[in-house]
């Protein structure tokens, strides 16, 4: 009886192995056709106005990602730069530096010290212009009001301004006066200040 089976089972598969092999090479040549010419359409796909296929979109995407990771890192550059050790010193050097408002403000105060005719303001401050990388400032200004005592208001101006304690260096400033219909006498001048 067994050997009757393995006889029919090996009848049995000669029989059925003309189908199989045919069915699997139709099966094969269809999965191969199908590969080849029918998958690529079907898996095509417009991405950024363009139609690309799966080896496009696996090149794209790897694109992409270095795209993204040279972006992160320049953020990281621009945002994370409080752990560098050249921002805390810059942060030092600000902190020592003088506050601009406070050396305006101070100006002001000693430039209200003189008066002139009718208590009005003898020195009168124009355009304050700071030069952060030197440290100096460019104070632009107007002595009138005093008539012909002008030049000696801007000396005695210039004088007090010299002793402020943050003021470092200040040559001299160019002493004029003018005459104007308007305003009279006047001394135009102009200070450069170093600060400390």
């Amino acid at each position: 009886m067994t050997e009757k089976q393995i006889h029919s089972l090996g009848q049995i598969c000669k029989r059925c192995s003309l189908p199989y092999f045919l069915f699997g090479g139709i099966l094969a040549c269809t999965l191969l056709l199908s590969y080849l010419f029918l998958l690529p359409e079907l898996t095509e796909v417009e991405v950024a106005g363009s139609v690309r296929n799966l080896q496009d979109l696996q090149a794209y995407e790897a694109d992409l990602t270095e795209k993204i990771h040279t972006i992160q890192s320049k953020r990281d550059q621009l945002v994370l730069p409080v752990q560098d050790q050249s921002y805390h010193d810059l942060i030092a050097q600000k902190l020592a530096s003088h506050d601009i408002l406070e050396v305006k403000h101070a100006l002001q105060q000693v430039a209200a010290q003189f008066t002139g005719e009718e208590d009005k303001i003898a020195v009168l401050l124009g355009a304050v212009e700071f030069d952060g990388i030197e440290g100096r400032f460019l104070i632009s200004g107007d002595v009138r009001h005093v008539g012909p005592r002008s030049m000696t208001v801007l000396a005695q101006f210039t004088e007090k301004v010299r002793s402020l304690p943050f003021v470092k260096q200040m040559p001299l400033p160019r002493f004029t006066r003018e005459q104007d219909p308007v305003i009279g006498m006047h001394s135009p001048f102009t200070l450069q200040i170093t600060l400390q």
